[in-house]
């Protein structure tokens, strides 16, 4: 008779099995669903053993068949995890990586403790001696440009928006900086001399965020991909601009030239890359996303045809009609940055303050935003 111990034993084992093999951040969408599933699985497979001596019966045949088939049903369960670190082992072992300190990330609490006590100049000294001797990211770039900003070192900070260009991941992260880009309306030295004749062609090596030239804001923006693209010369009220040619959409000369000398950052590999793993993969993210609420395809498209209708009211500075609109998109989506981002621009510009911290509120609850885009969302 196997105890109740027995019991908790499988399932704290399972636990730790699928918790241990699904750490790698590729394989984080498996994640959810292997904790539940695998403990389940390995109590039923204490459960069907058979009991070690004695006569054995049909029932206990019969056991050892479902036992085989929790086991295999346990083997596929983790056949994604398991492919994914024999791979990184079989490519570790052919092409070995020399990791460097300076490659780890940088560990910016400490940073944020000495804001938190209002000691900014300590801060500051410390997130400059930490990207000395760490790669920078995003993340600490953008907690440096608002150190600086608060010690009013506008050029520097505006040189650090532009290094921050390469590392973005992502639209909102690039709305960010487009959006710190005209707070601080840094000095351009190539803003006094009058725009060169002519267009040009010009290869850029990263995704870049465009807007009507002279624009005051982000509200309307589009994105290009890396490419090679044909520009001509304007000048802005106090920056020179590039734009496309034959049309309105440009961007900052200085952001042009920032994505101009960098290398896209190298994508990370999907952890299962044989179809029949992928299948298993995918069940693991609906499973995932059930459990935890995500919005299914039909909502998302639903988000994005309620954004689109948003934005043009936007575009025409109707905001009392664009807020209802992007209040049924996100809860269609309550996950997608840009809805949530401009759900609470609306609500500062249409309601009264108690509102829009209740707003804030629920919008900062509703997903797992990251720390920038939670700054970004707080203003």
């Amino acid at each position: 008779m196997i105890s109740i111990l027995m019991y908790v034993l499988a399932a704290g084992l399972g636990l730790l099995i699928a918790g241990l093999l699904s750490r790698a951040p590729e394989l984080q969408p498996l994640r959810l669903s292997q904790l539940i599933l695998a403990p389940l699985a390995m109590v039923a497979a204490i459960h069907f053993l058979p009991a070690p001596g004695g006569r054995y019966t049909m029932g206990d045949l019969g056991n050892f068949i479902n036992y085989l088939g929790v086991a295999g049903f346990l083997a596929l369960l983790l056949a994604p995890n398991i492919a994914h670190y024999c791979g990184v082992a079989l490519t570790g072992f052919v092409d070995p990586h020399d990791w460097k300190p300076s490659e780890e990330g940088i560990e910016l609490r400490p940073v944020q403790r000495l804001i938190d006590r209002e000691a900014h100049a300590e801060a500051l000294l410390l997130l400059d001696t930490l990207l000395k001797e760490h790669k920078p990211t995003y993340e600490a770039l953008l907690l440096k440009t608002r150190l600086l900003y608060h010690f009013e070192n506008t050029p520097e900070a505006l040189d650090t928006l532009l290094r921050m260009l390469p590392l973005s991941q992502s639209t909102g992260q690039r709305l960010a900086i487009m959006d710190g880009l005209m707070v601080i309306e840094g000095p351009c030295r190539q803003a006094l001399n009058p725009p060169g004749p002519g267009t040009r062609r010009v290869q850029i090596q990263h995704e870049l965020l465009l807007v009507p030239v002279g624009a005051t804001d982000t509200t309307v923006h589009a994105e290009i991909p890396p490419g090679v693209y044909e520009v001509e010369s304007v000048l802005g009220e106090k920056q020179r601009w590039l734009r496309l040619v034959g049309q309105e959409w440009g961007n900052f000369e200085m952001c042009w030239e920032a994505v101009q000398q960098t290398a896209r950052r190298p994508e990370i590999a999907p952890a299962p890359s044989h179809p029949f793993l992928n299948r298993i993969a995918r069940l693991h993210q609906i499973i995932g996303h059930a459990l935890a609420g995500r919005p299914d395809l039909e909502g998302q498209a639903e988000a994005k045809k309620l954004l689109r209708e948003a934005n043009d009211f936007i575009r025409q500075q109707q905001w009392g009609q664009a807020l209802p609109l992007l209040q049924k998109a996100s809860a269609c989506d309550p996950h997608c940055y840009e809805i949530a981002y401009r759900l609470i621009e609306a609500t500062r510009r249409c309601e009264d303050e108690e509102t829009v911290t209740r707003t804030l509120r629920r919008v900062l609850g509703q997903s797992n935003w990251s720390e920038n885009e939670e700054i970004m969302l707080q203003g």
